[in-house]
């Protein structure tokens, strides 16, 4: 149920349970009502009390609940709008305009999440080959050298010395 009929429901209850104690309570200045009158009448307004804050709570929780997803959403919206397109894969743009990448175009399209590439290898025509960086083996692709400069091959010569991200594995 949408949260905001929960709540006026709920107030209704609220509203009628006062209205019950009130009576309850002038019956009771008068000393006109039997005590088990009484006491099944303070039951009822007790329950009353006692579904309403049970709903208010179960409605406390769907808003917060909104709230996280709008702002998932939110998120994900400021996120691409950030987005571009080239050279086969994407890359986010910062408040200067500048590109970070390049992100797995895979994993952005299946499920929203900028993942970063693997290094692979170098190839001779100024390309890297990078791999999904969500261990996705088989998902490759290539993006010119130039365009990747944190991923461009290291002149170290010994493999121990290179980035993790750099190791074929």
């Amino acid at each position: 149920m949408d949260p905001l009929t929960v709540i006026t429901t709920s107030l209704r209850g609220l509203v009628s349970a006062k209205n019950l104690a009130n009576g309850l309570l002038e019956r009771l200045k008068k000393n006109d009502i039997p005590r088990d009158e009484a006491r099944m009448t303070m039951i009822e307004v007790l329950d009353s009390i006692q579904a309403a804050q049970g709903a208010l709570i179960d409605a406390k929780h769907a808003v917060v609940a909104m709230q996280e997803r709008v702002k998932e959403l939110t998120d994900a919206h400021e996120l691409l709008a950030r987005r571009r397109e080239h050279d086969s894969v994407y890359w986010l743009a910062d408040q200067n305009d500048k590109e970070d990448g390049p992100y797995c175009p895979t994993c952005w399209d299946l499920t929203g999440k900028a993942v970063r590439p693997v290094y692979r290898s170098a190839n001779d025509d100024g390309t890297l080959l990078l791999r999904c960086g969500a261990n996705h083996a088989n998902i490759t692709f290539r993006v010119a050298q130039q365009m990747c400069g944190f991923y461009s091959k290291p002149r170290v010569a010994d493999a121990a010395h290179r980035p993790k991200s750099w190791r074929v594995e």
